[in-house]
């Protein structure tokens, strides 16, 4: 069995067979598919259907499964996608557990993003989300105001979202988002 270690525990990843979602930087939905198998830190996935454009090498992909109820996910790297074959080996970079204290677990997510405010656009790039919420990193000179309302849009998927944090994280803004729904 083939374990990622976490600070909240430590979580086995999905054997053979086991249904996951998987999402590419240019989806906006989670594209169904099972695990072939396991090799060291390298889940081999059947090739899901992914209408948006071919995938390369190097690109992020996160990798959400369900453990007793509660949905777990890992973020890891296309390490190979050879030609027409029907598998994806994604290199394993992260695994994430449901933190304990949260109602609605976060897991990993590699998405491009744009959040638009009253301001105006800002690109981001979405790092986790749960049922509820999103967690996003934008350039460091971004100004996003906590308890704003703002318009979220990842791909064709558009989210209408209150700001719950936004601070400082080296050269990025951290933001956190409160899902509200669909925009008006």
């Amino acid at each position: 069995m083939v374990e990622q270690h976490t600070t909240a525990q430590t979580i086995a990843l999905p054997p053979a067979g086991s249904p996951v979602a998987v999402r590419l930087i240019c989806c906006a939905v989670d594209r169904p598919t099972r695990v072939a198998s396991i090799d060291g830190s390298v889940i081999v996935l059947s090739r899901p259907y992914h209408p948006c454009r071919s995938v390369a090498s190097g690109e992020h992909v996160s990798i959400v499964w369900s453990v007793d109820g509660q949905m777990v996910g890992t973020v890891g790297e296309l390490r190979e996608v050879p030609g027409r074959t029907p598998r994806w080996h994604v290199r394993v970079t992260d695994a994430v557990a449901p933190a304990e204290r949260r109602g609605d677990p976060r897991f990993p997510v590699y998405a491009l993003a744009i959040i638009r405010t009253e301001a105006g656009m800002i690109p981001a790039h979405v790092v986790d989300r749960s049922r509820t919420g999103l967690g996003c990193r934008t350039g460091g000179a971004a100004r996003i105001e906590r308890n704003a309302v703002v318009t979220v849009e990842i791909g064709d998927e558009v989210v209408r979202a209150r700001v719950v944090r936004a601070r400082p994280a080296g050269s990025s803004l951290d933001v956190g988002l409160r899902v509200l729904g669909e925009p008006d």
